[in-house]
């Protein structure tokens, strides 16, 4: 018995771009800055998941039905390629996300410039 797998073949089977948690780091303009880098590659991974769907749809129009499992093979090729080159994105920016600052209550010491008397 072949057992099925349940494989994602087309982007548009994907679920949608996961927005991450807010970042607060205690810095609100490096926060906004990573939050505006995150919207823009979301809008650029929705983008390329569009762009692949649509060059999909116009493979499976000129492809006659004996070719389809060929062509839904090439697909899932195509849409994991796709899923690994977003992740790796994800994770590019992840390492770029602003570092929340020590809150340990106390303010931080200084060091001081002669020591004390002896």
């Amino acid at each position: 018995m072949a057992t099925e797998t349940h494989a994602t073949v087309h982007p548009k089977d994907l679920p949608q771009v996961a927005r991450p948690a807010a970042v607060n780091s205690g810095n609100a303009k490096a926060d906004k800055k990573y939050e505006q880098k995150q919207d823009q590659l979301i809008t650029k991974q929705t983008q390329d998941r569009q762009q692949l769907q649509q060059k999909q749809d116009a493979e499976h129009q000129r492809t006659s039905n004996t070719n389809t499992q060929q062509l839904e093979q090439k697909h899932q090729q195509q849409t994991q390629n796709l899923v690994q080159k977003h992740t790796s994105q994800q994770q590019s920016l992840q390492t770029r996300q602003p570092q929340a600052r020590p809150s340990s209550g106390q303010p931080q010491a200084r060091p001081s410039g002669g020591g004390g008397r002896k």
